[in-house]
């Protein structure tokens, strides 16, 4: 399928929302890709109908629970470009979220060259990973 053999990184989410509020309390993914997982250094098994993502996203990127909330709230998509360190190697990624129902579409795409940001260098977000 073109899910699966995708060049980019793919994941599909759902919001948990709490009972009483309606408010988004974490998400859970639907769909990951082997490029998605990949990407993250982590096995399907650790995404797949699991709650527990806020954690996560936060520990990625400082803010991205809330900004995929903002998303699925908003309707607004979220684009981010991002460089991920790991094992003395620089890698820069562009990391785009769209609602989708309750929840959101979240891609992820490796970027070789800074001209092909549409996001200006102020946005950019330097992450490390061990």
């Amino acid at each position: 399928s073109i899910f699966n053999s995708s060049r980019d990184g793919m994941a599909a989410m759902e919001t948990v929302r709490d009972t009483v509020t309606g408010e988004i309390e974490d998400f859970r993914y639907l769909l990951v890709n082997p490029i998605f997982t990949k990407l993250l250094g982590k096995k399907r098994a650790d995404f797949i109908s699991k709650s527990g993502q806020k954690q996560l996203l936060n520990c990625l990127i400082p803010g991205l629970f809330a900004k995929f909330v903002q998303v699925v709230e908003t309707g607004v998509t979220m684009e981010q470009v991002l460089s991920l360190e790991s094992d003395a190697q620089k890698l820069w990624y562009k990391l785009i979220a769209i609602k989708l129902g309750d929840g959101c579409s979240v891609t992820v795409r490796v970027v070789d060259e800074f001209d092909e940001f549409d996001t200006p260098a102020p946005k950019l977000i330097s992450i490390y990973t061990s």
